[in-house]
């Protein structure tokens, strides 16, 4: 089992499937019930299943805590997300190996839970361009090779992307694997440096410094000290590395934790509220054998047998 006084505590404190259904209902609905719908405020509540339905009281729409959520369609107790929500949030890597063992789940259900709040934490990225003094580095990332094992090189070039102030200390930070077709051997092409640029800071940022070239005297250090932690982090908590397929989405979360550092609410309460705020993806677009949709939502069997009002 997973030792920490921090963690023990907390899964003391979210022990229930009550308490938990009481956190991710703050998470997702801060302000009290809104229907997803028509955006009333009232509603009833259906108790004769496993989670709490709630039915608007204007245009009879039911929802949960956790339909549009990450945790949509998934049969893993709260309880449990929960508690890999905490464990993602937390600044170390966990491997889907290891969530397994301290969640009592499989490691294919650890492994799916993990890259759902990774998808998340891409989404939300994607809506927090750089802006104000914006500050571009190259860098390099080589997974280590583990003996035994025949593999091709996979060593990926990456843009590392920072807000800074007037100091030059960075204040948000994005991480990006270059793609294949925009880089040339060790070089990136300036396709993928406007990629970057276009994706991942705002429209009219003029003050924006971008230094390409490897080895330059140039380079921006701090940008370059953020690319070591990241690859420390990478091959210190994932056995050697991540391959190219999914190196992004740990990126994503690398940076997440580092920038959670520099704001107000903690990494466990931005997590959460992304995890009942985001939609969930499904395991054959995680794994790139289906484009990416919006998942419908499936009408629920229910007995109205048990409803109380709220709102």
């Amino acid at each position: 089992m997973y030792r920490s006084d921090k963690f023990t505590a907390f899964c003391q404190k979210y022990e229930t499937e009550a308490s938990c259904e009481r956190a991710f209902y703050e998470a997702k609905w801060p302000d009290g019930f809104r229907c997803p719908r028509c955006n009333h405020t009232e509603s009833y509540v259906t108790r004769s299943r496993r989670l709490p339905l709630y039915e608007c009281k204007s245009c009879r729409h039911q929802s949960s805590v956790t339909a549009g959520t990450v945790l949509e369609g998934s049969r893993t107790s709260l309880r449990l997300w929960l508690r890999a929500i905490y464990l993602h949030a937390e600044s170390y890597a966990i491997t889907a190996t290891r969530l397994s063992q301290v969640l009592g789940v499989t490691y294919k259900t650890a492994w799916l839970m993990g890259h759902k709040l990774r998808h998340a934490l891409g989404t939300a990225d994607a809506s927090q361009p750089l802006s104000g003094l914006v500050r571009i580095n190259t860098g390099l990332y080589i997974r280590t090779m583990i003996p035994g094992f025949r593999q091709k090189s996979e060593d990926q070039s990456l843009l590392v992307g920072a807000s800074v102030n007037e100091e030059g200390d960075p204040l948000h930070i994005k991480i990006k694997r270059v793609s294949d077709e925009h880089r040339r051997f060790y070089s990136i092409l300036p396709t993928g440096v406007r990629a970057f640029i276009s994706e991942n800071v705002a429209p009219g940022t003029s003050d924006l410094i971008c230094i390409t070239q490897p080895g330059s005297p140039d380079r921006i250090k701090p940008l370059v000290q953020i690319k070591i932690e990241a690859c420390h982090w990478l091959k210190a908590g994932f056995w050697g590395g991540i391959g190219p397929k999914h190196l992004q989405a740990y990126l994503n979360q690398f940076c997440f934790n580092w920038n959670t550092k520099f704001r107000e609410r903690a990494a466990f309460i931005e997590l959460l509220r992304l995890s009942a705020t985001m939609r969930t993806v499904i395991y054959p677009v995680l794994i790139g054998t289906r484009l990416a949709t919006a998942p419908a939502f499936r009408p629920s069997r229910l007995r109205y047998n048990t409803l109380e009002q709220t709102g």
